[in-house]
């Protein structure tokens, strides 16, 4: 049975539980359906705890939730949230099953694809907290990200629009990625389950990386495997 401590948010949340669900079923070649437990999260206490900065708080929050998984019986653990992985050390060793982090399958393809500056559309919680950075410099690939000005604004979209589901202003994030490319990126990671999809391959002259679909392909074949 495959954990997920979902909700941040319930868009994400969906994305991740349709696609794996539909990966799983192409990678086994028959009708196997993996046994799936979410537990959504309250997104509201989450969003504003953020914003406070009020990261002890999110952190025992998050902890705290983790055992209704972990009791449950399921063997490995995600969570469909760049953000929240600045805990990821905690919830691993508070987690007796695979821990699942959404950055590293991304890292490895970049690192595949021999790309050495990649530019990351996330949130600021995600580029101050570094949640790709250490993982990146392994590899020898630098971060780039955005000035300040549009981060902010990015941070507004994903959380004032992508998080309830309204994608008005989603255009801008196509816009933010090529001023990354201009800027020396070699590629493009989506670095925000909510930004999932909004760039894709023919809106930039380089590659794009979606931590979404990557964490998920993780996931089905952990799910496989465990079938098999």
């Amino acid at each position: 049975m495959i954990g997920i401590l979902g909700g941040l948010s319930s868009q994400s949340t969906a994305t991740y539980y349709k696609y794996l669900n539909e990966l799983v079923l192409e990678k086994s070649g028959n009708a196997y359906s993996p046994e799936i437990m979410i537990l959504s999260l309250d997104s509201e206490r989450v969003v504003n705890w953020l914003a406070s900065k009020s990261y002890p708080e999110l952190k025992e929050y998050l902890l705290s939730r983790l055992p209704c998984l972990i009791n449950s019986g399921v063997k490995c653990v995600a969570i469909p949230c760049n953000t929240v992985h600045m805990f990821a050390e905690e919830l691993k060793a508070n987690c007796p099953v695979p821990f699942l982090h959404i950055a590293d399958s991304l890292v490895k393809k970049l690192a595949f694809k021999n790309l050495k500056n990649t530019g990351i559309l996330g949130t600021e919680h995600t580029k101050v907290h570094q949640i790709y950075d250490d993982r990146m410099k392994e590899y020898g690939i630098k971060t780039s990200y955005l000035n300040e000005l549009n981060q902010n604004e990015l941070d507004s979209i994903i959380f004032n629009d992508l998080c309830a589901g309204n994608v008005s202003r989603s255009a801008r994030v196509i816009e933010f990625a090529k001023e990354l490319v201009v800027q020396g990126a070699d590629s493009i990671c989506l670095a925000c389950t909510e930004l999932s999809g909004l760039v894709k391959q023919s809106d930039v002259s380089v590659p794009v990386f979606d931590s979404t679909i990557s964490h998920i392909e993780d996931i089905a074949n952990f799910s496989v495997e465990l079938k098999e």
